[in-house]
Order: C-alpha cells, then sequence, then structure tokens
C-alpha cells in the first residue's frame, strides 16, 4: 500500500472554493467596516450599524440633557464641560457648540445647501473615521453622526439630505 505525503490538486481546489464560499457570505453578511456616503445603497457592516445606534442614543440623550440644562438655567450651555459628555463610540469625544458666542455661520454644521441645520447649538460624534468639517456632504463630516433640523433628525449626516426629501 503506498503512503500519501500532502494533498492532491483535487482537495485544494475543494477548500479553495469553499473558503471562497464562506468568504463571500461574510461580505454579504457583515458588510463595509464603514459608511460609505458615495453609495447610499451600501450597508454599513453589524458592528459599524451597532456604533451608529450607540452614538444615536447618546446623542438623543445628550439633546435632552441640553434641554434640561436650558430650563433649569435659563440658557444653553457654553461648552461641553457643562455636560459631561464622554467619548462616542470609536473612542473620539462628542463635539458640542454652543451658538451664543458664534458670529455669522462659520462652523455650524450646514447641510446640503449651506444652511445651518440647528438653531441654538450642534452636537455630534466624529463618526468613524474621527475627521470633521462643518458641511454634511464634504467628505470627512459626511460620515458624522448628527443631531439636526433642532432635533427632529439624529443620524449620519450625509444621509440627512435623503430624509428631506
Amino acid at each position: 500500500m503506498k503512503k500519501q505525503r500532502g494533498l492532491t490538486l483535487y482537495e485544494l481546489l475543494i477548500a479553495m472554493v469553499i473558503a471562497s464560499i464562506l468568504l463571500i457570505a461574510a461580505q454579504a453578511t457583515f458588510g463595509n467596516p464603514g459608511i460609505d456616503c458615495k453609495n447610499k445603497h451600501s450597508k454599513p457592516g453589524y458592528v459599524t450599524r451597532a456604533r451608529i445606534a450607540n452614538a444615536q442614543g447618546a446623542l438623543g440623550a445628550v439633546y435632552l440633557k441640553v434641554d434640561m440644562f436650558h430650563l433649569w438655567k435659563g440658557r444653553y450651555p457654553t461648552s461641553a464641560d457643562d455636560l459631561k459628555l464622554g467619548n462616542d463610540p470609536w473612542g473620539n469625544p462628542y463635539v458640542f457648540l454652543s451658538f451664543s458666542d458664534v458670529n455669522g455661520n462659520g462652523p455650524k454644521r450646514k447641510d446640503h445647501n449651506m444652511v445651518p441645520v440647528n438653531k441654538y447649538f450642534d452636537v455630534y460624534s466624529m463618526g468613524p473615521d474621527g475627521k470633521t468639517a462643518t458641511p454634511f456632504t464634504s467628505i470627512p463630516g459626511g460620515d458624522d453622526i448628527v443631531i439636526a433640523n433642532n432635533g427632529s433628525y439624529i443620524g449620519v449626516a450625509c444621509y440627512h439630505y435623503d430624509k428631506q426629501k
């Protein structure tokens, strides 16, 4: 009887086909690791979607904190220190901008028409890339998780325009 020393070409081919099928299934299941603002039909992966949901919930709580602060003190907070915000799911600090000391529209978050999306303050997460810019349509600002329309929208910045149609 002859001893076999290794795998045949047929066995290797079957192993490669099985590995390819598993890889395709994993990609379809877990999706992309980030937020793709250019392709609205691409779905972020489970982990990214969970982090987005976590950030949305935290931003909703922050919005309520700001409203309570306004009710109790008769003014909006002037800095993030007044709110003790902590970090977003990606480890970056949440950003809070009070409009009480802002002249013009410079640092305010803006929609696709470059119009500020909030009246009194902005609060947002810088998203997976940890970078931001004021327009929602910009590349670094598109993946931010934001509060817009004075609290009626909480979600990914680049999807804000789709919700307005």
